[in-house]
């Protein structure tokens, strides 16, 4: 499914020309972040719950649920590998909406607010909130893939 509940991409790097060597050291990186439940199949990985720090200011454990996440590695004809991913975003909806939800009562008890302005409110939140994790997710997870597969120098 892709967004707003999962992100889908790829990301070619002409650098890299083993994708067995490529999916180990991405493997690696996601066992370094703290990632949990990785599991190889080949040149295929899945994990969960995990990314913290490698990835950039942006924690994405949160955007990140358990078995969740995908990444493939495959050769290209011209050399290099590509690199497809899918995040999804379970976790990432139903902290948000519960802490949205913990808020509600307070926000439409305001008495500043009628209740449809509070509704609207809440809803910007929850927008608010879901959207900067899915755009960080989108921005920074192709960088941590190109920064992870960087040759050694």
């Amino acid at each position: 499914m892709p967004l707003p509940f999962s992100l889908t991409g790829h990301v070619f790097v002409p650098e890299v020309s083993d994708a067995h060597r490529a999916t180990s050291r991405l493997e690696a990186a996601l066992w370094a972040g703290r990632a949990r439940h990785v599991r190889r199949a080949g040149a295929h990985l899945r994990f969960g719950g995990g990314l913290y720090g490698r990835l950039g200011r942006v924690n994405l454990r949160a955007s990140v649920t358990p078995g969740a996440g995908e990444i493939t590695v495959r050769p290209t004809e011209g050399g290099g590998v590509v690199v497809l991913y899918t995040l999804r975003f379970a976790r990432l909806v139903f902290g948000v909406s519960a802490g949205v939800l913990l808020s509600a009562p307070f926000v439409l008890a305001a008495s500043n607010l009628s209740r449809w302005e509070g509704a609207e409110v809440l809803a910007r939140v929850w927008l608010s909130l879901y959207g900067v994790n899915v755009a960080a997710a989108y921005r920074r997870f192709p960088k941590w893939v190109r920064r992870t597969l960087q040759p050694d120098l």
